[in-house]
């Protein structure tokens, strides 16, 4: 979140002379005229802020009359106005040790020590001051923006209204009120106090600045852009203002009037590192990770205790794909705050693209701790731990999982696909996320109608155009679009992966765009021009998914195709691509898109890959030469404790069989085994083959008898793998889309 600068009234001094009854007059002048002289003198330069002079005429007199009451206060103030603390406190102790009851020599003596961060001293300062002359307003209200300086909110709202009681037409004291308010989140009773403030004095531009503070913190964007116009009007050098107003056109999603007012912030003051700060939060939103770095190495450079900006600067390097760099960012983030848990969730994602799943978990568990509610820290403790086939708590964790999201709670879709078969529980978690993903403030009108074009244009929407499952799959199908009747684009946002395929992919495209560097709406705008007449999304909510182009309307016709195997619950995808096995009629209300049938199967396939046709040694790939070989290679995530339960008797009643399954991480290599000597199975009988090229993972099935499927998430890609090279898949339904594609297949 962008970072809101909250700013507090300087303490108020009592200048000499406050009023006629603090002035000098009513004193009497008891030394020489000559030291008389120089104290006036002295005292004009205070009032033309000439301190240096000031304080000059001051020392002159009092070596004359080293006990001279108005030289000794004269003199206490031009310290405290610069900021001379520790010499203030001398001249006041002096003025108190002859004058105990003198009240501004208490108050000023109470601006000193606070300046000091002495503030318990402080507060007694003014306390006792106020107890000399309870109508003396100024150490009422420094008593009561201390007592909000050390946390005691409600103490320093309670002296506001004492203050107010006594001065009812004093701006500061309502400003002061609600600031205190505004300390203890009660922002509504806030706005009142500052608009009180503000009728008593309507050029009062620090409380037009808090008031736009507290009409964010409400939500509130559009009053508080207009109250950050006031206090600019008022304050036009005052950075913090454009800075603040940039965070609601931030919230507003306006990144581009956003940008102008940070920029404007630092024009107005080049060290003001929250404008930086909030540059680069910005950034990140728009997917513009570089300049996010940029800005965060300008926060640093200025603040490098910044408490937020590493997890910001993480966050960018996470979104350039160094994950490395990313943890030790977000490492940084924790140990400056141990109790950032934005920190330690988004720790906790780059760990897992990593594939180091423990630490993943650890920074999951610190989360729970931290906030158990935190949004998606369940499903994804739980998605790792299934990643590494750590079952100890496995069924207590997804009850707990499911109870929360019937409840409500918001989870990532794609990470559910492996807990629950329920395509009505898929249908509500996807419409939940789909909300929190929306920009609500965003007006999304539809795209103008394009013209009738000679050749359809269709956009197909990836970050997976290398050697990814989704390619090898539909690759041929890009390829056999029929030219004539169709102009295909690719809009490719993944990482710069120039291997085989994506060569082979870059030349079966009419046109490649690549939209890595550009916010969603540049995408949408893009599209627009282009004239896309059908935008195809193969993502969904699978890694590195942009779906908020989508639910921003690049075309006018929207389809969720082959990435994500359910509904995306977005009121603007208008369609899905499946078959009758996958979503029967009785099973349509489940999803938020209106169906397109293909027949047989909704699964494109490359019929141009070749199949090997050698014979495989078992030996060379650790299997039995005559016992019956099960196989699964589905990534390990989808194994879970029944279905490796019904493996396991399988097992035992097939004298000699194994079961081989693929290896993602060494953990379940140990962790399975662990779990077949607990079902009374011996390890070895659990075979692990480890990732390798298309081409050899097709021929060494070839070595297996039976593929034996997992459920609630199918296979997929590796069903059709098998199916292609003659291995029969044995697969079980349920209603979620995940756990019938090895059926459609």
């Amino acid at each position: 979140m962008p970072s809101i600068t909250h700013d507090q009234p300087a303490q108020a001094f009592t200048a000499v002379p406050q009023s006629d009854r603090r002035s000098l007059v009513g004193y009497t002048l008891t030394q020489s005229q000559e030291v008389d002289t120089l104290v006036v003198a002295a005292l004009r330069n205070l009032e033309a802020a000439s301190l240096g002079v000031c304080i000059e005429l001051c020392h002159r007199a009092l070596i004359a009359s080293p006990a001279h009451f108005e030289a000794l206060h004269v003199l206490a103030q031009a310290h405290l106005m610069q900021s001379e603390f520790e010499d203030c406190v001398q001249v006041t102790e002096k003025i108190l040790a002859v004058y105990p009851n003198d009240a501004v020599a208490l108050n000023n003596l109470g601006v000193a020590l606070d300046g000091m961060s002495r503030l318990e001293e402080a507060i007694a300062a003014y306390t006792k001051s106020s107890q000399i002359d309870p109508r003396f307003g100024d150490p009422i209200q420094n008593r009561a923006l201390a007592l909000d300086k050390i946390g005691k909110h409600t103490a320093a709202e309670e002296v506001f209204q004492e203050l107010i009681q006594l001065y009812p037409d004093n701006a500061e004291a309502f400003y002061g009120l609600g600031n205190a308010l505004c300390n203890q989140k009660r922002t509504s009773e806030a706005v009142f106090a500052f608009r009180r403030a503000l009728a008593l004095q309507p050029n009062y531009g620090l409380a037009w600045f808090n008031l736009g503070n507290a009409l964010l913190e409400q939500k509130l964007w559009d009053e508080a852009i207009e109250a950050y116009g006031q206090s600019s009007s008022c304050l036009p050098y005052h950075a913090a203002t454009y800075s603040n107003c940039g965070n609601a056109y931030t919230a507003k999603h306006m990144q581009e009037e956003a940008q102008e007012l940070y920029d404007a912030a630092v024009a107005c003051n080049p060290k003001f590192f929250e404008a930086f700060f909030n540059k680069a939060v910005l950034y990140n939103l728009n997917g513009q990770f570089l300049q996010a770095i940029e800005a965060c190495n300008n926060v640093i450079q200025i603040n490098p205790n910044h408490p937020k900006v590493m997890n910001v600067l993480g966050v960018a390097l996470a979104g350039i794909k160094h994950h490395v760099a990313a943890i030790d960012a977000f490492e940084k983030a924790v140990e400056q705050n141990p109790k950032q848990v934005e920190a330690w969730s988004n720790m906790a994602g780059s760990y897992e693209i990593l594939q180091k799943h423990e630490d993943a978990v650890r920074c999951c568990k610190e989360v729970m701790r931290l906030d158990p509610d935190y949004p998606n820290v369940r499903a994804r403790m739980a998605f790792m731990q299934f990643y590494i086939c750590d079952w100890s708590d496995a069924t207590e964790r997804v009850n707990t999982l499911v109870s929360k999201h019937k409840g409500g709670a918001a989870c990532d879709p794609f990470r559910y696909v492996a807990f629950s078969k329920d395509a009505s529980l898929h249908h509500k978690i996807a419409r939940r996320w789909a909300r929190r993903l929306e920009k609500p403030l965003i007006k999304v009108e539809s795209p103008p109608k394009p013209p009738i074009h000679k050749r359809i244009k269709i956009g197909y929407f990836s970050a997976d155009f290398y050697f990814h499952a989704t390619a090898l799959l539909a690759a041929r199908m890009f390829e056999l679009h029929d030219k004539e009747r169709f102009e295909i684009y690719a809009f490719s946002f993944g990482p710069d992966r120039k291997d085989e395929m994506f060569q082979r992919l870059h030349k079966s495209f009419d046109h490649w765009i690549d939209i890595r560097a550009m916010d969603d709406m540049s995408v949408v705008k893009k599209a627009r021009e282009l004239e896309i007449d059908i935008a195809v999304d193969l993502k969904g909510y699978t890694l590195d998914h942009r779906i908020g182009i989508f639910q921003l309307r690049p075309a006018p016709i929207q389809i969720s195709y082959l990435g994500f195997p359910g509904t995306t619950g977005c009121s603007s995808m208008d369609y899905v691509i499946a078959d009758r096995t996958l979503i029967p009629p009785h099973l349509r209300k489940f999803y938020t898109e209106k169906v397109i049938y293909l027949p047989y199967s909704y699964q494109v396939n490359d019929d141009t890959k070749e199949v090997p046709k050698k014979r495989v040694s078992r030996a060379k790939h650790g299997l039995p030469r005559d016992g019956f070989v099960f196989c699964c290679f589905n990534n390990n995530y989808k194994i879970t404790p029944e279905v490796f339960d019904v493996w396991m008797r399988l097992l035992k009643q097939v004298p000699g069989s194994v079961i081989w399954l693929l290896k993602d991480n060494e953990l379940v290599e140990k962790n399975l085994r662990t779990e077949a000597i607990k079902r009374g199975v011996a390890p070895e009988r659990i075979v692990f083959a480890k990732r390798t090229s298309a081409t050899e993972h097709l021929a060494r099935q070839r070595a297996a008898d039976l593929f034996l499927d997992t459920l609630p998430c199918n296979a997929h890609t590796t069903a059709s793998d098998a199916l292609l090279v003659g291995l029969p898949v044995l697969t079980c339904m349920g209603d979620s889309f995940a756990s019938r594609v090895a059926a459609s297949l």
